[in-house]
Order: C-alpha cells, then structure tokens, then sequence
C-alpha cells in the first residue's frame, strides 16, 4: 500500500517558526501526530531532542475549570492573570470535554496550555481555525513572540497565516515538495504559488 508520507528528510531548527501546508490529505496530519509520538514510523527513524506539546485540530479539554485545563501537566503554576484567555473566567467549568464552551474558546485554552507547560517543542494543527479574525491575529502574533528557543511547527491551510513564518514546507502526497520562505516560493512555479494565487481570488 502507499505509505501516507514519503521519503521525508527534515531538520527544524530552533527559534524558526515553520508552517506546513498541503492540500487536504496531504499528511500534514500525519506528519505532526509523528513527530509528536502518536504515530511511529514503519520505516525511517526520527530523532527529537525537546520536551513537546501537541494542539491537535479538536483540542481535548479535561472536566473542570479552564484554570485546571490550561495548568494541567504544567512544570509550574502560572499566575491566572498571565494570558487573556479570550475574556474566558478562568473559573468556568468547561463541561464534560469542553461542551460547556465553544470551539474556539477550546482552542484558545489549548494554547494557553502550551505556554504553562513551557515545552521545548510546539506542533499545532489548524490552531486557530475556529477563532475570528481579531483573535487568530492575536494568537499567531503571541506564537510568533514565543518562538525564541523552541521549535515551532504549524500546519494551517491558510496561507496568509504561512506567509508570516521564517520557513514554508509544503507537503503533497506525503512528500515535501518545495521548502523556502513565503517570498521564494511564491515565486517559484509550484504548488505554492497555485495555492497563494487562488486563495487570492477567493479572498
């Protein structure tokens, strides 16, 4: 059978924000949920060496309070007044798997979540889909912010969100096939420039 990704060679290096993007099925998925260790590789190794933190596409939340959501698992316990959490009380009970919220709400916890952990590592996929316009800005300016030290990788489809990373990899059928920043591939005949370019009609 073909295997879901394909040939891929990789390094990320520290303090550099990199954005995935791809067609639908092209892996992105795939290749966060590996790195991240929930996945393993039939063939090929990969090697990580950072503490990590996963956003998954449906944030998973824990029954409780969004103050217990955002510092579970935390190294250390972070003042409540440390983040806007999307004007969110952080005594609210998110209901049993964050029913009580939104999805966007669930989202905005799950990345408050990254900063209390302080890990080595961030991978997020699709981080900001259910969040309006001001507060994906908002997000992406802080994920920007905090790149410095960590490694930093985002799948996101949309590309204007990719345009503001150090490092673009665009992914199909499980391969890698064009690597630079927004600048060089939107002015390289590929993927990417197809991609930007009707993105730019349906804006």
């Amino acid at each position: 059978s073909q295997p879901v990704l394909d040939g891929i060679s990789l390094v990320i290096r520290r303090g550099e924000a990199t954005a995935l993007v791809g067609l639908t099925g092209s892996g992105k998925t795939t290749l966060l949920d590996t790195l991240a260790g929930l996945r393993y590789p039939q063939r090929g190794y990969f090697h990580l060496s950072a503490s990590t933190s996963y956003v998954t596409q449906e944030p998973i939340l824990l029954f409780g309070t969004v103050e217990s959501n955002v510092h579970y698992g935390a190294k250390r316990h972070w003042p409540s007044e440390w983040v806007d959490i999307g004007g969110l009380p952080i005594a609210l009970e998110v209901g049993s798997c964050g029913s009580a919220v939104s999805g966007g709400q669930r989202q905005l916890i799950a990345l408050a979540r990254l900063k209390a952990n302080d890990s080595q590592a961030w991978f997020l996929d699709e981080p900001t889909s259910a969040l309006d316009a001001q507060a994906e800005d908002t997000a992406v300016n802080w994920l920007l912010e905090e790149k410095k030290g960590r490694v930093l990788l985002m799948a996101t489809h949309k590309l204007s969100l990719a345009a503001r990373f150090d490092r673009i990899l665009v992914l199909h059928h499980g391969k890698i096939v064009q690597d630079g920043t927004h600048a060089e591939l939107v002015k390289e005949d590929g993927l990417y420039q197809r991609l930007w370019r009707l993105q730019e009609v349906l804006a």
